[in-house]
Parts: structure tokens; C-alpha cells; sequence
């Protein structure tokens, strides 16, 4: 599933104090993964406006952002 998918990338890395720019973040759940895994900061975009709004909602984290692109 997606969810493992996710699960199994966010594995391979250390993300402790990176920098993350999420392209296409869709509902936010890699960035979401990323920023909980010790990301200094994630970005989140994506062109879909119902997508970014659901990760707003949905996975939230001190650092981490969401924006919506035209």
C-alpha cells in the first residue's frame, strides 16, 4: 500500500535537521512522516487546493507547513 511505501522511504534517510521540500505532498502524509522524524523544516506543495487543505487538517507539526500552488 501507499502507506507502507511511505513508511519504507522515510526509513532510508536520516531526516534529523534537513531541509525538506515536499513536490506534489498530496494529503501530507511524507511530509508529515519527514517533519516527525526530526526534519528541521518541511514544505509541503501541491496544485490540488482539497489536497493541501485535508493536510492541514489532518498532519500537523510545528514544523511543517502546506502550500497551495496555482
Amino acid at each position: 500500500t501507499t502507506t507502507d511505501e511511505i513508511k519504507e522511504v522515510l526509513k532510508e534517510l536520516s531526516w534529523k535537521n534537513k531541509l525538506v521540500l515536499d513536490v506534489g505532498c498530496g494529503t501530507g502524509l511524507f511530509a508529515y512522516g519527514a517533519s516527525k522524524l526530526g526534519s528541521k523544516q518541511v514544505l509541503g506543495i501541491d496544485f490540488s487546493k482539497n489536497a493541501i487543505a485535508i493536510a492541514k487538517k489532518t498532519h500537523k507539526n510545528h514544523n511543517l507547513q502546506y502550500h497551495y500552488l496555482l
